[in-house]
């Protein structure tokens, strides 16, 4: 039988997942380059410090930076088994 691979719905998807995490790595770098210009030192500590992040001192109404890794962290697992899938796949079938 023959069966396809919908390669270009993979990239399609894969270049979704990619901009994800971009909007995620940019949101990241905002909130470190807020937190190192904070006038007040505590924010600025939490850039040295996982538990002064954390503790929830500098945080308000918008997701926390731990909270924002983690699904920076899920997102980057789904990318890399979905590259991974896919690399496997297509170059197996092209080498056939």
């Amino acid at each position: 039988m023959i069966y396809r691979r919908f390669g270009f719905l993979h990239a399609r998807v894969l270049l979704r997942k990619q901009d994800k995490l971009r909007q995620m790595e940019e949101t990241l770098d905002t909130m470190d380059t807020k937190d190192a210009r904070a006038s007040d030192p505590l924010p600025n500590k939490a850039l040295m410090s996982r538990e002064i992040d954390e503790s929830g001192t500098n945080t308000g109404p918008h997701e926390t930076r731990a909270e924002l890794l983690d699904r920076v962290e899920d997102d980057l697992v789904k990318y890399g088994k979905q590259i991974i899938y896919y690399k496997f796949f297509f170059y197996r079938s092209c080498k056939s």
